[in-house]
């Protein structure tokens, strides 16, 4: 172990306190990482744009939330290993782990400014694409069946949200490929349902038909409440949590490949490295 001064001995025991707080941060990262991902995932295919408007293609690719959760889930998971490397550095006052740790910290800073940056420009893009890109997929690709992707996503967001076409019900009147729309107004799913505890499905279909909203009474459904604001909202909602936590993170690693460095040069100048 190195005889180190006071102002070193400060570094390292800041640098072990930093990575038990960078644990439980990239804990943090990992579970909003996850929730985001399963907090109403099945509307992600109305959050993804195709610049070409194709909607197959649109569909199986991934949103621009997916790869925004998908990166805070793969560096929440890093983060465990990472933090380890600098306890275990800054314990044993090894500088080859320390040096280690320093630069994974930084790789892992600028893979989170590149993801950053690229959420940021694919936003503009979100916003601008969004709305038509419901009202294509509402007006020529929803059919009512629950076997039908686009449908199943357009239902089970109309029940969650509470809402009912892009801007209104009356958009439904618009669609091309619905099965029922000369029989209804709108579908089922525009009901407005109780506090049902019930996930999207067959049966919570049924329980909303028999509610009897389809023709679109707006004291029986969500007719005037549209489904474009409330996904818009919803898309901002978790896009600054998800940026809020990644500037947290940021801050945290700028800190540690400070603490780290400094560590490292008092090791250096003590003259007995342990290798």
């Amino acid at each position: 172990m190195a005889d180190l001064s006071c102002g070193a001995t400060c570094a390292k025991y800041l640098l072990f306190i930093f990575n038990f707080i960078f644990f439980l941060a990239g804990a943090g990262a990992l579970g909003v990482g996850i929730w985001v991902l399963v907090d109403k995932s099945s509307f992600f295919d109305l959050t993804k744009i195709s610049t070409d408007g194709n909607v197959e293609e649109a569909i199986n690719a991934p949103g621009v939330l997916e790869i925004a959760a998908y990166t805070l889930i793969a560096a929440g998971a890093l983060t465990f290993v990472i933090a380890f490397l600098g306890c275990c550095g800054a314990v044993k006052e090894w500088r080859p782990l320390l040096i280690t740790f320093a630069v994974f910290l930084f790789i892992i800073l600028i893979l989170e400014i590149a993801a950053g940056i690229a959420v940021a420009v694919f936003r503009a893009k979100v916003d601008d694409g969004l709305k038509s890109f419901m009202q294509k997929t509402l007006e020529e690709h929803y059919t009512g069946d629950l076997e039908n992707r686009i449908s199943n996503a357009w239902d089970a967001m109309q029940y969650t949200f509470q809402c009912c076409g892009v801007e209104s019900g009356a958009d439904w009147s618009n669609t091309k490929t619905w099965l029922n729309n000369e029989n209804w107004a709108v579908p089922p799913s525009c009901c407005k349902a109780p506090d049902w505890p019930d996930a999207f499905g067959k049966p919570v279909v049924e329980k909303l038909t028999q509610l009897a909203c389809m023709s679109g009474d707006p004291k029986l459904s969500n007719y005037n409440t549209g489904c474009y604001t409330a996904i818009q909202q919803w898309i901002v909602a978790r896009a600054t949590i998800l940026i809020g936590i990644g500037i947290g993170l940021g801050l945290l690693q700028i800190f540690g490949i400070i603490f780290a460095c400094l560590l490292c040069n008092a090791i250096s100048k003590s003259g007995s490295q342990a290798v």
